[in-house]
């Protein structure tokens, strides 16, 4: 856990704790109403959390992700999309417009450390219209001072 930086153990911790949640609720609600479809939901869901959980410290163990650091100059819902337009300027000034799965945004201006899944592939989406850009999943963020 020393080597995942302090953002993504957040993500990963917030995961944790709301799939328990969700599993001690199911769980006894099920046993105060007798209920064994609602048990078996619960498992189910329990089992799928974990998967997602394992998934995820998969992913942060074989470092698949990329963080990005600058000045957010926008970030721009998309909407019905249930997703956003971020445009970073990187201390090079580069410009990298990146579109994240998610409604939460961050304030133009402010400058930040961003953790995301995955690699981008910035020469194979540049032929795609906006709407088509596949979304890539924010893991955590932090804000530098």
């Amino acid at each position: 856990m020393k080597q995942i930086p302090i953002p993504i153990q957040r993500t990963l911790l917030k995961t944790i704790l709301v799939s328990c949640a969700i599993m001690a609720f199911g769980i006894i609600w099920g046993l105060v109403s007798r209920d064994h479809i609602f048990l078996g939901l619960t498992g189910t869901v329990g089992i799928l959390s974990g998967f997602k959980i394992l998934g995820l410290y998969r992913l942060v163990q074989q470092q698949h992700y990329e963080i990005l650091e600058g000045i957010v100059s926008s970030d721009l819902r998309v909407p019905l999309r249930n997703r956003h337009l971020l445009t970073l300027t990187d201390m090079e000034q580069q410009e990298h417009r990146i579109m994240i799965s998610g409604k939460n945004t961050l304030t133009p201006g402010t400058a930040c450390r961003l953790y995301l899944s995955g690699a981008d592939d910035q020469a194979a989406q540049v032929s795609l219209p906006e709407p088509l850009i596949p979304a890539r999943t924010l893991l955590g963020y932090e804000f530098l001072n």
